[in-house]
């Protein structure tokens, strides 16, 4: 998708988003950056994205910090979960770029990561993500405002520019190198720097978590020759990946040098952190608003929910309401359900209630999701409601276990009370009320 100038989206990349995104990849050619409209790399890995594709302040704020449209702005969700799986930022300038975004829409960037999203970028993409590009200023005065400090580390400005290297990688079992055939020999030509960073692990007590990749090899260039061009760093299982550059591959449609991004690219994606949380327990007969400004569930987001059953559980209900725009619905067994892989779906369009009904269910753990399939920015209000029912222990007949015992238990079903279907015992019990009246939109996934 492409942000115009009046906010207005269109679709740029015909690709599906990863499903509780979005959409996969949000580019940033915002102000006093290259006002890229392509992102090859992310074609070639089938990426979907949008591009934020202005160089109007006041419009890059709107987006990025929120407007009345979408208070949340573009990269979060109403509950602070990652939009996009990965921030890509253009090359340009750091600080003129840093400083338009305001202390707003450089703390978004900042929750995105902290969230769970990985951030990549190209030179001045690389320049902001860091604390500083200067030592002596660093300890003078501490952090360079303007930048995101994502990585707690220190690089170096080069001051060269107009400047063709190679990148020697002499690791070529680390991950990002053994993605593609044409990185494995450990070297990729002719690589164009036009004075971004460059990285020393012994310029700075940086992180003992960052990772330094790609050695420049040009010995012409005392300024480059020797120092490292790709930094990616880890803080912890929650937040997501920085993965970085300080040179411009990303402008190769081919060859060697679209793979190296897309290796950068890829990496990063590898390194997402847990923006899912589960958003609570449904317990029995209890009707959860999610209506709240930070409870409303986003376009595309995936809310998970946990659902503890007890044993000889006859049947069991989800039912989803309330809703404002279009939601569905899916539960499975001991795993985290999604629209491509459910044990139980519901899809009912517009904000008719959704409902499951869970035939015999097994006891334990089962998951449910609800997903937004709407377009509204601002999400959509819903309320959650589990119910079930469950059947007596059955008598005891004095039987050992064996070829006497009876193979099956057919015990008084019982009323239907307790689980919100109004009316007297039918002989299926429970389970015949609800598919009598909500089979409509109702799917059973079978395997």
């Amino acid at each position: 998708m492409l942000f115009a100038i009046n906010l207005a989206l269109t679709l740029l990349v015909p690709a599906h988003a990863t499903e509780g995104y979005a959409a996969d990849l949000f580019m940033d050619s915002g102000h006093d950056l290259t006002q890229r409209e392509q992102l090859y790399a992310a074609e070639a890995l089938g990426l979907s994205y949008d591009v934020m594709l202005t160089d109007d302040i006041d419009e890059q704020l709107q987006i990025i910090a929120g407007s009345a449209e979408d208070p949340n702005g573009a990269l979060l969700y109403p509950d602070g979960a990652p939009r996009y799986r990965v921030i890509y930022t253009n090359g340009g300038s750091a600080t003129g770029h840093g400083t338009s975004l305001g202390v707003d829409g450089r703390q978004r960037v900042r929750d995105f990561y902290a969230g769970g999203g990985s951030y990549t970028g190209s030179c001045a993409g690389a320049f902001i993500s860091m604390l500083h590009y200067d030592v002596d200023d660093y300890e003078a005065n501490g952090p360079n405002e303007p930048y995101y400090h994502l990585w707690p580390g220190v690089g170096d400005a080069s001051y060269t520019g107009g400047e063709y290297h190679d990148l020697i990688f002499e690791q070529t079992s680390h991950p990002l190198v053994a993605m593609y055939t044409s990185l494995s020999d450990g070297l990729v030509s002719d690589v164009y720097h036009n004075y971004g960073c460059r990285f020393d692990p012994d310029h700075y007590d940086n992180p003992p978590e960052t990772e330094y990749l790609g050695i420049v090899d040009d010995p012409g260039t005392s300024a480059l020759h020797g120092y490292y061009n790709i930094m990616a760093y880890k803080g912890s299982d929650e937040s997501g990946r920085v993965v970085v550059t300080c040179s411009h591959p990303e402008g190769h449609s081919s060859g060697e040098q679209l793979d190296l991004t897309s290796a950068i690219l890829q990496y990063a994606l590898d390194g997402l952190g847990t923006p899912w949380a589960e958003k609570g327990m449904i317990t029995r007969d209890q009707h959860i608003g999610m209506e709240q400004d930070d409870e409303r569930i986003g376009d595309g987001q995936l809310h998970y929910w946990r659902l503890e059953l007890p044993q000889r559980t006859e049947a069991a209900t989800i039912t989803l309401s309330d809703l404002d725009a279009d939601c569905d619905l899916y539960a499975a067994y001991d795993r985290w359900p999604s629209p491509s892989d459910h044990d139980y779906a519901s899809e009912r369009g517009g904000t008719q209630d959704d409902l499951l009904v869970l035939d015999a269910p097994q006891g334990g753990t089962w998951y449910v999701a609800v997903y937004g399939t709407h377009e509204v920015l601002d999400g959509s209000a819903y309320t959650i409601t589990g119910g079930w029912k469950q059947a007596p222990e059955p008598e005891d007949t004095g039987l050992d276990s064996g070829d006497d015992a009876p193979l099956d238990w057919d015990g008084p079903r019982g009323d239907l009370s307790g689980c919100g279907c109004a009316g007297s015992a039918a002989p299926a019990g429970l389970l015949g009320c609800l598919l009598g009246l909500a089979l409509v939109g109702l799917q059973r996934r079978e395997d």
